[in-house]
This record gives structure tokens, sequence and C-alpha cells, in this order.
């Protein structure tokens, strides 16, 4: 469990570095990240991701580690972060973890995340 408060603190501060705007809404908005982010890692994005999304973050958790899961992470709130910054309510915020899933795990390639590169 100790592991997971560990990446849970690194993520928030990745989100702060990489993606600022995302971090102080929801810092307004009083919203605590683990109540997706902890879901996201420990099942993998299993239920978040579908099909070539998920084998994507599979193959490359292997071949990259869990460094994987913060650069999906990122990812993900980088895609959402329009509709994100749109609003401005908590439990808004929250759905959008499950609307993601549908809206985005397509096979398009449109939507394909884009995880190469260094943090």
């Amino acid at each position: 469990m100790v592991g997971v408060l560990i990446d849970q603190r690194i993520f928030n501060d990745l989100i702060e570095d990489y993606l600022p705007k995302i971090a102080a809404q929801f810092k307004d908005l009083g919203f605590d990240t683990s109540l997706f982010s902890i879901q996201w890692f420990v099942c993998v994005f299993c239920k978040n991701l579908s099909g070539s999304l998920l084998e994507i973050v599979l193959d490359n958790l292997v071949i990259l580690g869990s460094e994987i899961l913060f650069k999906t992470g990122l990812a993900i709130l980088k895609i959402l972060e329009p509709e994100l910054l749109k609003t401005k309510d908590f439990r808004k915020l929250y759905l959008y973890n499950s609307w993601f899933y549908h809206r985005y795990s397509g096979t398009s390639k449109d939507y394909r995340i884009q995880i190469k590169g260094n943090m």
C-alpha cells in the first residue's frame, strides 16, 4: 500500500509539472486525484481502456515498467483537458474517468494515446 501512496504523490507532482492548468483546477475544486488514479495504477487501466489502447499500455508496461502508468495517466488527462477545465462541479470531474472509456477507447488511430518520449 505504501507504493500506491508514493505513486500517487509522484503522479500529483507530474500533473503540477506537465499539466499546471489541470492541477490548478483540481486544487480549486478540492478534487483528490486518488479518486481515479489509484484505480488506474492498481488495475493497470484495465477498467478504463479497451482493446488496442489497453494492449499498447500493457506492452509498454513490460518494456518501460511503471513509468508507463504515469505517462498514460498524463495522456488521458491531457486529452480530457478541455472538458476538465470547463467543469465547475467536483462530481463531473470524477465522471470523466468513465466517460473517457466510452469516448476514446475505440480503435481509431486518432484517439491513440501518445506515450513515447521522456518525462
